[in-house]
């Protein structure tokens, strides 16, 4: 792909998620150092994978490293691998450490970690507090709140609430994701052209919206009734709705794709 060096060719090797066969022979054939990968985001881990995944790394000699940085603290507190029960040798932390504040972490077992004091690492920012003093509080705020477990329930509850709006409107979807990083799709339409009309007509009732929701402890059941109030609007309108329709509502035209596997 653009803008990756030709001499990087064949360092990195895709696997697909659930694929445990395809990632044994990729063990089989290459010397692999790390597979890193999330624990979720869409589909669940079917059963058996992650501890497959847990048991080539270790027979291979391979580092196996969890990224977090998404699915952590969605549903329990410490990252997804805590809920699946599988141990990584690291597992990496984004900004919700911090709630937003600019904090991340990479955390591992000791005999990994340590191959960190042969290199050389150096930054900036090693005297900032901030960021660490955002994650301190974020941390204590998450336990006290049960956060995990309530943005867990919420997004439930939206998921739920989505197929029942469908289906009330006549319109076809397919709800997925974590709970906490829940998303739909609508059946026979195309996807970006939804994507764009749905944020489009929530924005003009004054809702920041599209075809995902990240669950929030700020998500009250009286903000969702609103918001549901506004989508069920929505639905309504794109089931009597087509591709080209779309386009004439349109006339700025549909959003970017953004980012899509290339391999």
């Amino acid at each position: 792909p653009n803008g990756v060096p030709r001499a990087l060719r064949g360092t990195s090797i895709p696997f697909r998620f659930n694929d445990l066969a395809g990632l044994t022979a990729i063990m089989d054939d290459d010397e692999v150092g790390v597979i890193y990968m999330e624990v979720q985001r869409n589909d669940p881990p079917a059963p058996g994978f992650l501890e497959g995944v847990r048991a080539l790394a270790t027979k291979h000699g391979a580092v196996l490293v969890f990224d977090e940085c998404t699915s952590g603290f969605r549903r329990p507190m410490g990252g997804m691998h805590l809920h699946y029960g599988v141990d990584p040798d690291i597992a990496t932390f984004g900004k919700t450490l911090g709630n937003g504040y600019a904090i991340n972490a990479i955390i591992g077992r000791t005999e990994v970690m340590q191959a960190a004091q042969t290199t050389f690492i150096s930054s900036t920012f090693w005297t900032e507090r901030i960021g660490p003093t955002a994650a301190l509080a974020a941390l204590a705020a998450m336990e006290q709140e049960d956060a995990p477990a309530r943005v867990h329930q919420i997004g439930v509850n939206v998921q739920q609430r989505w197929q029942e709006a469908a289906t009330a409107a006549g319109l076809d979807i397919t709800v997925g994701g974590l709970p906490a990083l829940a998303n739909y799709t609508v059946t026979g339409l195309d996807p970006l052209l939804v994507k764009t009309y749905v944020t489009k007509r929530l924005l003009d009732q004054g809702f920041l919206g599209g075809m995902s929701f990240y669950a929030s402890v700020a998500h009250t059941d009286a903000v969702l009734d609103q918001y549901f109030e506004a989508l069920d609007i929505v639905m309504g309108e794109l089931a009597h709705l087509d591709d080209a329709a779309l386009v004439e509502l349109l006339p700025d035209g549909a959003a970017q794709g953004g980012f899509a596997r290339l391999t």
